[in-house]
């Protein structure tokens, strides 16, 4: 399932976006511009999906007057078109899911209101559900403040429950905590665990899983630090710290010393962060990174767009970023869809560029070069008028 349209409407200062996203996706902006309310959108709606709306909202962003658009919007709405292949077997062709919240009082609470979904099975066949309708008189005590969508009753309608698990599974990534305590410096327990968390703090149980279970994400992987390293790299290792414990560690050529991951450089760490969640052998729907090239060498920002170029093959990528040298490392066939995020009275506006316009200068200047000479936001006003 991918996003092919995304409605938003009084989300902190999304006052009103429309926005159509591709396969890999780059937005950019200058600070303060909105990108990251947008990735906060995807992962709210993703909590949402899971139950975890009323703790997202509450205790994480500090209650509706904290996300509502100049602190005083009538309500936040959201529409979401998702698109799933025609070789996708079980899954609707198409799906509209639409929801509103609104503030209780002049508080921190709210409501949600207005929850429909339209699944197209066939091209032209679907069929619209009302989720107050359908859950009217089967769980009349679920709280007002949760989707409906997320209840473990929706499991068992079959027309929304893909839609409901691609939802639940998207992956909004920020910087990765490399400080001295953090739990990705220290021994971690073994466990087999697939799903990477959005702050990475499980990285040592995914990584070894993945290298354990999947050896062309381990010959990848190898090959992936050889190029960023150089030859004197040699291994990448899980030994047992103590009986339940692994920890992560790196050989060198050169050295006789292992080095664990206590003292590897923050760099190093959020390199392989970034491989883990781009090289996911089984990668959800959708996965967004707020500015990967933080804290890596430029050579190894070309290792990354590669990677995020193949991830969109399988998902939908979307890369927020205000760094030239990440632009200019999405050298592959693989074109991204640029999304320019411009602060105009008052608000984020969104202007998608057109992908013909775009190519013309790609011919001559590198995707970074013009986002650094200014040419980029200079597109996004021709294009939008």
């Amino acid at each position: 399932m991918k996003i092919t349209n995304l409605k938003i409407e009084g989300f902190r200062s999304l006052k009103k976006i429309d926005w159509s996203p591709g396969d890999l996706n780059v937005l950019i902006g200058p600070n303060a511009s909105g990108k990251t309310n947008v990735l906060q959108v995807l992962e709210l709606l993703s909590e949402a999906a899971q139950g975890r709306l009323h703790d997202y909202v509450i205790k994480r962003q500090g209650g509706m007057p904290s996300i509502m658009y100049n602190g005083k919007a009538d309500n936040i709405a959201f529409e979401l078109i998702a698109e799933s292949s025609l070789e996708s077997a079980n899954k609707p062709l198409r799906s509209i899911y639409t929801f509103s919240m609104v503030q209780v009082g002049k508080g921190a609470s709210y409501k949600v209101c207005n929850e429909n979904i339209e699944e197209y099975s066939k091209p032209n066949m679907s069929a619209k559900i009302n989720l107050s309708s359908y859950f009217k008189g089967k769980h009349e005590d679920y709280p007002d403040t949760e989707l409906l969508l997320s209840d473990r009753m929706a499991e068992s309608n079959k027309t929304f429950v893909p839609f409901k698990k691609s939802l639940s599974g998207w992956r909004v990534h920020r910087m990765l905590n490399t400080d001295y305590d953090a739990k990705v410096r220290q021994p971690n327990v073994t466990s087999y665990e697939h799903r990477l968390e959005s702050d990475g703090e499980n990285l040592i149980p995914v990584l070894h899983t993945y290298c354990e279970e999947y050896p062309g994400f381990k010959d990848r992987l190898h090959q992936s630090m050889v190029a960023a390293f150089g030859d004197d790299f040699k291994a990448i290792s899980f030994p047992p710290a103590a009986e339940t414990r692994i920890q992560l560690s790196l050989t060198w050529k050169s050295l006789s010393k292992s080095h664990a991951a206590a003292s590897l450089s923050d760099g190093t760490l959020c390199f392989l962060y970034l491989l883990a969640i781009l090289g996911n052998p089984n990668p959800p729907s959708l996965i967004a990174i707020d500015e990967p090239e933080t804290g890596l060498h430029p050579a190894m920002l070309p290792i990354i767009a590669s990677y995020a170029e193949e991830a969109s093959r399988k998902s939908q990528v979307i890369i927020s970023t205000h760094s030239p040298e990440m632009l200019s490392a999405f050298r592959g066939e693989t074109k991204p869809t640029v999304t320019v995020a411009q602060w105009k009275d008052g608000q984020t506006q969104l202007q998608t560029l057109d992908p013909e316009h775009l190519n013309y200068w790609l011919k001559e200047y590198a995707l970074g070069e013009m986002f650094r000479s200014g040419q980029l936001e200079n597109m996004a006003q021709e294009d939008d008028e």
